[in-house]
């Protein structure tokens, strides 16, 4: 029983630590700003970027975009939501570079056309694939809630064990004691 309980112990610490180390290097990366996670919500850019992937996007210049980048923006709509699409077009202009961009699972160009504004856009390097679905979970209140009731329950379980383990007894400690007592 011994030997289980061990390599539970060391599985549990296991998880933790990485789950940890994760966490810290995606703050680092977020941090200083040398990439960003973004979730995939929708399906317009499958098959690559399938709906709970996770978009791994770096900062570049904006004379460094092309046509045939996928960049993260804010599109120029009312509620601004963040989009993650392909530039289709590049329109000059005397301000600057005009583009309008496509999911590429829609049939269509989107709607708007937007400028590129400010020193840095941001453009997809990288798509891993399912973990993104943990993110969209986490985003629920109650998958929240559920995740600290475990973690809550976990270390108090392991504290309420420790305390009412009960302790070898030791019996000759014992009736040593009592003899020096007793005489």
């Amino acid at each position: 029983m011994g030997v289980v309980r061990r390599l539970v112990r060391f599985l549990i610490v296991a998880l933790v630590t990485s789950a940890v180390l994760a966490v810290v290097v995606i703050q680092i990366g977020s941090l200083s700003g040398r990439w960003r996670l973004v979730p995939i919500l929708s399906g317009s850019m499958a098959p690559e970027m399938a709906t709970g992937s996770i978009a791994v996007v770096v900062p570049v210049a904006p004379s460094a975009v092309h046509v045939g980048d996928v960049l993260v923006f804010a599109a120029p709509v009312k509620n601004h939501l963040v989009v993650v699409h392909r530039l289709v077009k590049r329109l000059p202009d005397p301000s600057g570079p005009i583009y309008s961009t496509k999911g590429d699972a829609n049939t269509g160009i989107d709607p708007w056309r937007f400028r590129i504004v400010g020193p840095t856009a941001w453009r997809v390097e990288r798509v891993i694939s399912d973990p993104g679905l943990l993110l969209l979970a986490a985003d629920r209140p109650w998958v929240r809630f559920s995740l600290v009731a475990i973690v809550v329950a976990t270390l108090a379980t392991s504290f309420l064990t420790r305390i009412w383990r009960k302790e070898p007894t030791n019996k000759s400690a014992i009736s040593d004691a009592t003899l020096t007592t007793g005489s």
